[in-house]
């Protein structure tokens, strides 16, 4: 799932940022691909789905594993927030 800040952020980086704006999400998307390598790697040792819940339960017990899928969960719906906010002040500009 795309992020609503690949939409709503880049007009303000680069009135920040200037000319170098475009380098900047350049260097970010390839520090972002250690996660995507990270998450590759582990979903390679499980057959069972479950995601950073199940990968957090394995390492670290049940505990860390009921925390993290509520962390999950949150950012799900603060992600859904996001995408609504971004899409309702696209529709009011226009």
């Amino acid at each position: 799932m795309i992020g609503a800040g690949i939409f709503a952020l880049p007009s303000i980086v680069a009135s920040k940022a200037g000319i170098l704006s475009p380098w900047l999400f350049l260097a970010a998307g390839v520090l972002f691909t250690t996660v995507v390598l990270a998450f590759a790697e582990l979903s390679s040792y499980f057959r069972e789905s479950g995601g950073p819940v199940l990968y957090a339960t394995t390492a670290f017990g049940p505990l860390i594993g009921f925390s993290t899928g509520w962390i999950y969960y949150i950012s799900r719906a603060v992600a859904l927030a996001a995408n609504s906010n971004v899409m309702a002040i696209y529709l009011g500009a226009l």
